[in-house]
């Protein structure tokens, strides 16, 4: 029964600490982007792949909405300025 307990525990941190944020940069907030909504990219910032991203998508990707949603709208996150 722990070690259930220790997994949920475990992959409660992992979802809720590895999502892509958005960022404010020089006083504007720049939204994450994925496949889906890439015109939301701004051209001037930096975007990198968030790997919690990466691996919330990999292991929820039995259950198809959460890998749709992560790598559809929420995969890179903004960085900085170019």
């Amino acid at each position: 029964m722990n070690k259930i307990k220790l997994i949920i525990l475990a992959l409660l941190a992992l979802i809720l600490m590895s999502c892509a944020d958005a960022k404010t940069i020089d006083g504007k907030t720049y939204q994450t982007y994925g496949f889906m909504n890439q015109e939301d990219k701004s051209d001037s910032i930096q975007y990198k792949a968030s790997l919690g991203s990466l691996v919330v998508g990999v292991v929820f990707f039995e259950t198809i909405v959460v890998p749709i949603y992560v790598f559809g709208y929420d995969f890179y996150e903004p960085v900085a300025k170019k």
